[in-house]
C-alpha cells in the first residue's frame, strides 16, 4: 500500500465551529454540523487539503476514470491529468475527483458546446484546490460533497458541481434533470469560478453556499436546494433553473461575489421542513448590470420558507441602456438595514425591485423592512411590495409603520391580495417620483370590498400624475392628479385646488394655504367645486379658505359631488352661506 493511499483512508475533511472552516482530523472522528455548515463528510486526501505545502510528491489527481458514455481519453503528465473529449457529450465514472493545489486537469473538447459528465463513484468528497480548465462545458456530480477551495480555479464554457446525480441515458439525451438518490453532501465555492462569455456556473444540492467569486459575463449563475432540479437551457445558454422536489434543511447563501454583468442570477431553494425552514441568504455581493443593453436579472426565491437580503444586489445601468430586475420571494423576506439593491439607469429607464412575500410590514423594528432601508433603495430604483396571503394566518396585507421618504424619480407600489394600511408618512420628493396602491388582487374587482386606509398619517407628492390605484386582479388603473398649489381666481386649469373640474380624480400632495381667497371675486371668494370624480385629502389640510355666497344653495368647498371624498381637513375656514352640513348648504 502506498502512502498515498494510506493518507487517503487516515484522514477526513469536517467543519471546525471552534475554527469556523474545514480541519483535517483522524477518519474515526465523528462528524457533526450545522445549517449551511454541513461537512463534506468523507474521506479526502490530505494533500488537496494542505495544498503545495503538503510533504507529498505528487499534487492529487482524480482517479480511476472510466468512460461509460461517449469517447474520450484519459492522461496524466506530472500535476496535469488530460481529457481528450471526441464526442459531443461524454459521461466519465471516477473512483474520485479532486485537484491538489498545483495540480491541474484540462478537457479538450470538440467546441463549447462539448458537455463532460464526470461522475463520483468512490467515498471521497471532491476537493478542487487547483485548477480545472475547459474550452467546453464540465459537470462535476458528486453526491459526498463537491468543495471548491481557496486556491481552486474554475474556467471553462460552462460548468455544474453537485451532489445530484444524473444518469448516463438522461445526459446523454440532452436532459438535465439532476436528483438526489439519497445523498446529503455539500456544493460549497471558496475559490473562482470564471465562465466564458454567454457561459454558466451551476452549484446544485441540498445545502449551496458561495464563499468565493463566480464570474459569467452576459451569462447566468445559479445556486439551487433540493432533493431534484432541472436545469433549462436554450442551445448552450443556461435560462432557468427549476427547483421540481424538496429536501430537508434547503438552504442558499451567498457571502461573496456573483458577478453576471448583463446576465442572470438565480438563488432558489425549496424545503420540506418546517422547523429549518428553506432559506435563501445573501450577505455578499451580486452583481447584474446591464451591458450593451442587455439587462440583469436577479432572483431570490425561496419555496416555503424565508429569504433574507443583505449585503449588495446591482442591476443597475451605469453606462447606458435600462435598469434590470430583482426579486426577492418566499413566505417570508427579510430585508436587513445597509442592503443595498439598485436598478438604477441615469440615461435609462430605471429597472424594479419586486418584494414578494406573504404579508409585509414596513416597521422600525419587529418588522420585515424599516422605512428608512425602503427609502434608501427607492434612491436607486423603483420598488414593487407584492404581498399574497398565505398559511399560518396570513392576510396579504401591506402595513407602513414607518415613515417612508426618498427624492429620486422612481415609483413605489404597494401591491396588496387584500388591504394597504398607511400608520406612517409616506413622502415622495422628487418630480416625477410616483406612488401606486394596489389593493384586493387576490379578487376580481367586482364586488370587491379591500381598501387603502390612512390612520394617521399624510402622504405627501408633487403635484402631476405621480399616484394611481388599481382594485381587483381585473380591475383598470385609476391615475389621479396630484394637487399642491391653491391657484388662483377663475382658474380651470385641472391642475390647482381651484381649478378642479369635472369628472377626475385628485389628490392633495401637501397642505394647502387659501386665506388669498378672502380677497377673491370682490370679495365673494373661493367658488365651490362640482365634482363627479373623487377627492383625497391625503390626511391633508386647506387653511384659511374664505367664501362668502350667502344665497348660494350649494355652497361649500364642494357645491356638489357624487364621488367620494376622504382624508381631508379644514382649519380657519370662513363660509358664509345657509346652514352648512358636510361642507354643504341645507
Amino acid at each position: 500500500m502506498s502512502d498515498h493511499a494510506a493518507i487517503n483512508r487516515a484522514y477526513s475533511l469536517v467543519w471546525s465551529d471552534e475554527h469556523a472552516a474545514y480541519v483535517v482530523v483522524p477518519e474515526g472522528t465523528r462528524r457533526r454540523g450545522k445549517a449551511g455548515r454541513a461537512a463534506l463528510g468523507t474521506a479526502v486526501t490530505l494533500a488537496a487539503l494542505l495544498g503545495s505545502g503538503a510533504a507529498l510528491a505528487d499534487p492529487a489527481l482524480p482517479s480511476g476514470g472510466r468512460v461509460t458514455a461517449g469517447a474520450a481519453s484519459i492522461g496524466t503528465s506530472g500535476s496535469t491529468l488530460t481529457v481528450n473529449q471526441s464526442t459531443a457529450r461524454t459521461a466519465i465514472d471516477w473512483n474520485s475527483f479532486s485537484i491538489g493545489a498545483g495540480a491541474t486537469v484540462n478537457f479538450v473538447q470538440p467546441n463549447a458546446s462539448s458537455v463532460a459528465l464526470n461522475r463520483v463513484v468512490g467515498n471521497e468528497g471532491s476537493l478542487l484546490d487547483g485548477a480545472l480548465n475547459a474550452n467546453g462545458q464540465v459537470f462535476v456530480l458528486n453526491p459526498n460533497g463537491v468543495l471548491i477551495g481557496r486556491t481552486g480555479q474554475v474556467d471553462t464554457a460552462g460548468f455544474v458541481a453537485s451532489t445530484l446525480n444524473l444518469s448516463d441515458a438522461e445526459f446523454m439525451a440532452g436532459r438535465s434533470s439532476f436528483s438526489a438518490g439519497g445523498s446529503k453532501g455539500s456544493v460549497i465555492n471558496l475559490g473562482t469560478i470564471v465562465s466564458k462569455d454567454g457561459g454558466y456556473a451551476a452549484l446544485l444540492g441540498q445545502q449551496v453556499r458561495n464563499e468565493g467569486t463566480i464570474t459569467a459575463k452576459l451569462g447566468t449563475a445559479v445556486l439551487a436546494a433540493g432533493d431534484r432540479v432541472s436545469l433549462n437551457f436554450n442551445g448552450d445558454s443556461l435560462v432557468g433553473v427549476t427547483v421540481d422536489q424538496a429536501t430537508l434543511g434547503a438552504l442558499v447563501q451567498n457571502k461573496q461575489a456573483i458577478l453576471v454583468d448583463g446576465g442572470l442570477v438565480v438563488l432558489t431553494a425549496k424545503g420540506l421542513d418546517a422547523v429549518l425552514a428553506t432559506v435563501v441568504n445573501n450577505t455578499g455581493e451580486i452583481r447584474a448590470q446591464t451591458i450593451s443593453n442587455h439587462e440583469g436579472r436577479v432572483f431570490l426565491l425561496g419555496d416555503g420558507g424565508s429569504v433574507n437580503v443583505a449585503g449588495s444586489i446591482d442591476a443597475s445601468a451605469p453606462n447606458g441602456g435600462n435598469g434590470g430586475f430583482v426579486e426577492t420571494s418566499g413566505p417570508k423576506v427579510r430585508v436587513a438595514e445597509g442592503a443595498s439593491i439598485s436598478t438604477r439607469a441615469p440615461a435609462g429607464r430605471n429597472g424594479n425591485w419586486l418584494i414578494d412575500p406573504t404579508d409585509f410590514t414596513i416597521a422600525a423594528t419587529g418588522g420585515d423592512m424599516s422605512g428608512a432601508a425602503l427609502s434608501g433603495n427607492l434612491q436607486n430604483g423603483s420598488v414593487t411590495i407584492q404581498s399574497s396571503a398565505g398559511a399560518g394566518g396570513t392576510n396579504g396585507n401591506v402595513y407602513v409603520n414607518d415613515a417612508v421618504n426618498w427624492g429620486a424619480n422612481t415609483t413605489l407600489t404597494l401591491q396588496a391580495q387584500h388591504n394597504i394600511y398607511v400608520y406612517a408618512n409616506i413622502t415622495a420628493t422628487g418630480a416625477s417620483g410616483q406612488l401606486a396602491f394596489q389593493y384586493g388582487q387576490g379578487a376580481v374587482a367586482s364586488g370587491n370590498t379591500s381598501s387603502y386606509t390612512l390612520y394617521g398619517a399624510q402622504i405627501n407628492l408633487r403635484a402631476g400624475p405621480n399616484f394611481s390605484t388599481k382594485l381587483g386582479s381585473d380591475g383598470a388603473v385609476t391615475n389621479w392628479t396630484v394637487i399642491t398649489s391653491l391657484g388662483s381666481a377663475g382658474s380651470s386649469t385641472d391642475t390647482d385646488l381651484q381649478g378642479v373640474v369635472g369628472s377626475g380624480n385628485y389628490v392633495l400632495g401637501a397642505d394647502i394655504a387659501a386665506g388669498a381667497t378672502a380677497g377673491w371675486n370682490a370679495g365673494l371668494g373661493f367658488a365651490p367645486l362640482s365634482l363627479t370624480g373623487n377627492f383625497d385629502g391625503f390626511g391633508h389640510k386647506i387653511d384659511g379658505l374664505t367664501i362668502n355666497k350667502p344665497t348660494n344653495d350649494f355652497n361649500g368647498l364642494f357645491g356638489s359631488s357624487s364621488g367620494t371624498i376622504q382624508n381631508l381637513g379644514l382649519t380657519n375656514a370662513n363660509v358664509t352661506s345657509c346652514v352648512s352640513y358636510w361642507l354643504r348648504c341645507i
